[in-house]
């Protein structure tokens, strides 16, 4: 261990109990210290996380949904650790591929220099774990150097970015994201973005806020988008006795924390959203009974309409008519 630098796993959690256990478990292998900010989780993820014995578990305060806050949170907790570091930031739902240790990219992020960040390619999996579909991931590894972190409120770099900044962009080593491997609670969880968006950005057209949370259906449905996953990706964990290809199945918490933002704020306020296929009066039965009304699908016939065309486009946003009308709409400020 003396030989290299630390390895620290940098993860924020909230209500991550549905997989926390076996991303700790896989983090476990190849880290040398996990630091968990939990955002006031209210299922089992904080007692999961203190069981860990590589886990470092600290109180995100802020909160909710301030990445910038969270991530600075998490990288002073791991420089509190000292002597040389490797910083890699992963949500819980993300793992390296299993077969990094064999990969020459490895011994590349061990040896690099300090201020080099690494990018990996992200492997979504798709329900049932048979096929997946590769898309550029941000950087996700940083050899510390001790330069302030600078993010944003939501969907920022989860690490520092210095000036003139040295990237290597991996080809081998991946990170398996399995968000999409429990398809509901990834809709709960888009629906929730979703609303979360119209409030915090009401300059974003409808067009762009469906794409934007819809774009994945087009690799469900169209298996020549995607590729075959490979067991390589698995195996060395596999071996250590975790189920890599079993999910535990658990309720959403994001519907009631939407029903939550409407009777704050009015359904009026998420007619942008495509998230009126669901009846959410019947959604807060029994919390908010006598409430119905205030949950009511708010939509105009003319926003009714564009969310129509937009789901039926959803699978094919590539094609070039598709694309054509998508940017005549945000032209016209749809």
């Amino acid at each position: 261990m003396a030989s290299r630098p630390q390895i620290i796993c940098l993860t924020p959690v909230l209500n991550e109990a549905w997989i926390l256990e076996k991303f700790l478990a896989c983090a476990s292998l190849w880290a040398d210290r996990i630091v968990v900010a939990d955002a006031g989780s209210t299922d089992e993820s904080r007692a999961i996380a203190e069981r860990c014995e590589r886990a470092i578990v600290v109180h995100n305060r802020a909160g909710g949904i301030d990445e910038e806050s969270r991530q600075r949170l998490l990288i002073d907790a791991a420089r509190e650790i000292p002597g040389p570091k490797i910083l890699v930031a992963l949500d819980a739902d993300e793992f390296l591929t299993a077969d990094f240790e064999r990969s020459p990219e490895w011994q590349a992020i061990l040896t690099a220099p300090p201020g080099t960040l690494f990018q990996f390619r992200i492997i979504n999996l798709l329900p049932g774990f048979q096929r997946a579909w590769i898309a550029d991931g941000s950087a996700a590894a940083y050899v510390d150097d001790g330069r302030e972190h600078v993010g944003r409120h939501i969907h920022g770099p989860r690490l520092p970015r210095p000036p003139n900044e040295r990237r290597i962009r991996l080809n081998d080593i991946g990170v398996l994201h399995y968000q999409y491997t429990d398809w509901l609670r990834m809709e709960s969880k888009h629906v929730w973005y979703q609303c979360y968006e119209c409030l915090h950005y009401p300059e974003k057209h409808t067009v762009e806020l469906f794409r934007k949370y819809h774009h994945m259906y087009c690799f469900r449905h169209r298996p020549k988008l995607t590729i075959p996953v490979e067991s390589r990706w698995f195996e060395q964990y596999e071996r250590a006795g975790i189920a890599m290809r079993e999910m535990r199945s658990m309720v959403p918490w994001w519907d009631e924390a939407v029903v939550g933002m409407m009777m704050e704020r009015g359904a009026r306020a998420f007619a942008r959203a495509a998230i009126w296929d669901r009846d959410w009066a019947a959604c807060s039965a029994p919390h908010h009974a006598g409430h119905e009304e205030e949950l009511r699908d708010p939509r105009t016939m003319r926003e009714r309409a564009l969310h129509a065309y937009l789901h039926a486009t959803q699978n094919w946003p590539d094609r070039a008519p598709v694309k054509l009308i998508d940017y005549t709409l945000r032209a016209l400020g749809a």
